[in-house]
């Protein structure tokens, strides 16, 4: 440094002062750069472990939740959830389809998916979902279905009861007998007790003025005549 000029040691200094001045710059930008990364890891990670995914070996018509050791088995098409939590998401996958939290419900008893607004419900297999009569209709949404389900008229609470009685107590029919349909409606039961899902019976009206009722799921068929014309 004894044989260094000054104009040389002028420039060292100089390099070495920039040098000193970058570093905490460049010290910045890699504490940035960190914690974006570990921000794009939380959250990835947070939307990973926050959705269940569940196990089958049935090809998705019974799941298993291994977390909390639940099984769920998809309901008869009688059972229909009324609406999905629409603000909790995404709550559980098995491949590629995914499964929500019923509105209003408990999702360690019950879960939905949603393909083209059909809503197809999954109940845990440590209850049992009730039968029409268990699930003591109020209310009656009747729905005219084409692409979508659309209601196109209701049933108050005494027409409803009425109206389930007569079909749970009357003689059945063959319901492949049924020709000439040219109406069908579904109606959409709605009690008190389970009030987050539907329990649904198929209405049909043929070219020759018969009328019937009809469950799909336990095959039970009722001709109702002229009843309940003033509801139906």
């Amino acid at each position: 440094m004894a044989n260094m000029d000054k104009k040389t040691y002028d420039a060292l200094f100089k390099k070495e002062d920039e040098e000193r001045k970058g570093s905490p710059w460049l010290f910045v930008s890699a504490v940035v750069l960190a914690l974006v990364a570990i921000i794009l890891l939380s959250v990835f990670l947070a939307s990973y472990l926050g959705v269940v995914h569940l196990r089958s070996e049935d090809g998705g018509s019974t799941l298993t939740d291994p977390r909390k050791d639940i099984t769920y088995e998809l309901a008869p098409m009688c059972y229909e959830p009324v609406a999905y939590d629409v603000h909790s998401g995404v709550y559980a996958k098995y491949g590629d389809t995914e499964y929500y939290m019923v509105r209003d419900a408990d999702p360690t008893k019950y879960l939905c998916t949603i393909d083209m607004n059909v809503y197809d419900l999954y109940y845990a297999n440590d209850i049992s979902l009730p039968s029409l009569a268990e699930f003591a209709p109020n209310y009656t949404r009747v729905c005219k279905v084409e692409a979508i389900a659309v209601m196109i008229g209701s049933i108050e609470a005494e027409d409803t009861e009425k109206l389930v009685d007569y079909y749970l107590s009357a003689n059945t029919v063959d319901s492949s007998l049924i020709s000439g349909v040219e109406e069908t409606l579904y109606l959409k039961f709605m009690s008190e007790e389970y009030n987050f899902m539907y329990y649904n019976l198929v209405y049909y009206k043929t070219k020759n003025g018969e009328r019937y009722l009809y469950d799909r799921t336990v095959g039970r068929c009722v001709d109702i005549g002229s009843r309940f014309s003033d509801v139906l």
